[in-house]
């Protein structure tokens, strides 16, 4: 079926026209102006400067007390490491004793009554490696030791 014709006015455009599309750029206000930003802009930059050599100065001396400080306490932490280290062979060398005493003809610092190092006086220190400190102690507690010393 045919539908029915439409009765009432048409949409239509007003009179006179619509209003002209706005496509010119509306320029924003300004806040502050060119003159009154580089002031700010140098006014910040000199104080900053200003405040940043004040506190570089201030690290500087810092630094240079603590610097000061550590190289106080080298001697004295590296006479404790060395008495630390001492106490320690001593203690290994006891506990060699102690292990082998059942062994006849052992005698404690040497290899079947062969020394260790041929070349090296009898009164020469040489400093034990990681592994021979850890001869005679835990295993756990060795690989926690190797492990300190091999990321450090």
């Amino acid at each position: 079926m045919a539908t029915a014709a439409k009765s009432g006015p048409q949409d239509m455009p007003p009179k006179g026209g619509y209003a002209p599309y706005q496509i010119e750029r509306i320029p924003l206000r300004t806040v502050i102006g060119g003159r009154a930003g580089i002031a700010i802009f140098l006014t910040a930059t000199i104080s900053g400067y200003y405040l940043y050599t004040l506190e570089h100065k201030r690290v500087k001396k810092n630094e240079l007390e603590m610097r000061s400080a550590r190289l106080a306490l080298m001697p004295m932490l590296t006479a404790e490491r060395d008495r630390a280290l001492l106490k320690h062979m001593r203690r290994m060398r006891d506990e060699e004793a102690s292990v082998m005493k059942d062994f006849p003809g052992w005698q404690v610092g040497r290899f079947f009554e062969e020394p260790i190092f041929w070349t090296v006086a009898e009164d020469e220190f040489i400093e034990p490696t990681f592994d021979e400190r850890m001869t005679y102690a835990d295993p756990k507690v060795a690989d926690i030791r190797n492990e300190r010393v091999f990321w450090t």
